[in-house]
């Protein structure tokens, strides 16, 4: 395996980390809001959602051949 191959294992699994953490913290958010309420005329919290597919699908379309992307 040579070091361009590597590395670009390396950074899949960074990749996939950073995916990880970023869920997480959204989790995390939505667990803290889940009780929090809004004064009257306020809009209470809302819910967030990560997306990771999406975007990842859009750039890869723009890529061809070996400029494809890898990762989350």
């Amino acid at each position: 395996m040579d070091f361009d191959q590597m590395f670009s294992s390396l950074n899949i699994a960074a990749s996939a980390l950073n995916a990880e953490r970023m869920r997480m913290n959204v989790v995390a958010n939505n667990l803290a809001k889940a009780n929090v309420t809004a004064p009257p005329g306020e809009t209470p919290p809302q819910r967030e959602m990560i997306f990771f597919r999406q975007v990842l699908d859009r750039a890869q379309n723009d890529l061809s051949g070996a400029d494809r992307l890898g990762g989350v």
